[in-house]
This record gives structure tokens, sequence and C-alpha cells, in this order.
């Protein structure tokens, strides 16, 4: 038995999807149905991208509050390590 039987093999037990059940038939669509899907894909990119903008200036604010933080304890620590208690 060559690898690639046994992978596919592992793969069939494991509950993998062949070929024929990944890929549904197609079905032609008609021309309003092509634009509409159109529609829907350039709205999901543009969600997809709205997306990715909150999450930048969201990782940006959690930095800003992180560092202010960090310095925050760099200065207590500071004073404590300066009273030589």
């Amino acid at each position: 038995m060559g690898k690639g039987k046994g992978r596919k093999a592992r793969a069939e037990a494991s509950g993998a999807l062949n070929g024929e059940q990944a890929q549904p038939p197609l079905i032609p669509l008609s021309d309003a149905e092509l634009r509409q899907a159109g529609k829907t894909l350039a709205d999901l990119i543009r969600q997809l991208r709205d997306l990715k903008a909150n999450h930048k200036a969201s990782r940006e604010a959690q930095r800003e509050a992180r560092d202010a933080l960090a310095a925050e304890i760099e200065a207590v620590a500071s004073t404590i390590r300066t009273q030589g208690r």
C-alpha cells in the first residue's frame, strides 16, 4: 500500500469528505442570480475589510493601555527600589 492510499484511507475513516461530498453539483445561475451573487460577494468583502479595520484600532488601543500600565508598574517598582526596604 502506497503512502497516498494510506492517507486517503485514514481521511475517509476519520470522516473527511471525499470530492463528491465536498462539492455539490453545479447548477447554472441566471443573470439576475449571478449579479446578486456578485453584490453579495462585494458586501462580504466590505464587511471583512471593516472588521479588520475595527480589530486593528482595538489592538492599537489595547497596546496603548498595556504600555501605560507597564510604565506605571515600572514607576512604582522604581519607587520601591529607591526606598531600599
